[in-house]
């Protein structure tokens, strides 16, 4: 029991998330969501749903959807299954992002519909790691160096919790294997054609032959980022000429206007808000919900609850 133990603690430490209250079960059927699968059932108290969204990204995804729904329904959870078709509905933000919103939006409904206000993924240390990393390369501000959330809001009354977020996934396949549990492997996660699959394949196990200590360095630093104090939202949403053309100064104003919630600001994040600034028109999607429009000098935002601020 003593992973389940770490489990627990760190769910309640760092998520804020009691594993015994009931969630929606966001899993794929790799291994860290069966990990959390299993980790849930052995708990064995609340009321706890599985959600699986087939994105149809690869042609034996159908597979994984009948191996989640068998997984679930032999330890007696309930389980929604759903369908997204894939790239016509990607709406010009490459299908991994529009996979992703659109998995976030399955999931909050399905917590609706079952009166859940938690859902809860296996993201794991290593996601956070690999994130962090990923975001320096790609030029993210300080913001973007907090990485994974622990916890946020997901939509107006839900909760998004990561409640493996402190647990590596080396623990996650040792408690797997021990367990003698499957799990299904996506070819995707060792794709070294993308940049997240090179970090993952090459970089970070490259670092860490130099490094050995770098993985938790790296999570040390996602963590007192995300303690820092912050500048507090601006007054109004107005854009001073002087201001746009300084990239530190503009990502710092469009953050605090955004608030601690949204997702982080990215160089070609930046780079689309900038481009409608200067037009003075413009919409740009910026993921978990949030959008940001310019009209003329007024720059107004959308958050996931649907509030506006302009």
């Amino acid at each position: 029991m003593e992973f389940v133990d770490t489990f627990l603690r760190q769910a309640r430490e760092f998520a804020g998330y009691e594993p015994t209250a009931g969630a929606v079960l966001a899993i794929s059927g790799g291994p860290d969501s069966m990990a959390l699968l299993d980790l849930h059932h052995r708990l064995n108290q609340g009321r706890f749903v599985v959600a699986h969204l087939d994105h149809r990204l690869r042609p034996d995804s159908a597979e994984d959807a009948t191996f989640v729904r068998t997984q679930a329904e032999a330890r007696g959870f309930a389980f929604v299954g759903g369908v997204w078709v894939a790239p016509h509905q990607a709406g010009g933000i490459g299908v991994e992002a529009a996979a992703r919103a659109e998995r976030y939006r399955f999931l909050a409904s399905a917590a609706r519909h079952h009166g859940l206000s938690h859902v809860a993924t296996g993201h794991h240390l290593d996601d956070q790691i690999e994130t962090v990393l990923h975001r320096i390369i790609r030029g993210a501000g300080p913001g973007g160096l907090r990485g994974i959330h622990a916890r946020r809001p997901l939509e107006r009354g839900l909760t998004l919790v990561r409640p493996m977020l402190g647990l590596r996934r080396a623990a996650i396949l040792d408690y797997l294997e021990r367990r003698g549990l499957p799990w299904r492997e996506d070819p995707t996660n060792r794709d070294g054609g993308n940049l997240r699959g090179t970090i993952r394949a090459r970089l970070l196990p490259f670092l860490e032959r130099g490094v050995s200590d770098l993985p938790l360095r790296l999570a040390e630093l996602s963590t007192r980022t995300a303690e820092a104090k912050w500048p507090d939202p601006p007054k109004g949403a107005l854009i001073p000429p002087e201001v746009l053309h300084r990239p530190l100064l503009l990502r710092k104003a469009i953050g605090a206007l955004l608030g601690s919630g949204a997702p982080p600001l990215e160089a070609h994040t930046m780079w689309r808000i900038r481009k409608a600034l200067v037009s003075r028109s413009g919409k740009v999607e910026l993921g978990r919900g949030y959008g940001l429009a310019v009209k003329g000098a007024t720059v107004s935002v959308r958050s996931p609850d649907g509030h506006r601020t302009a």
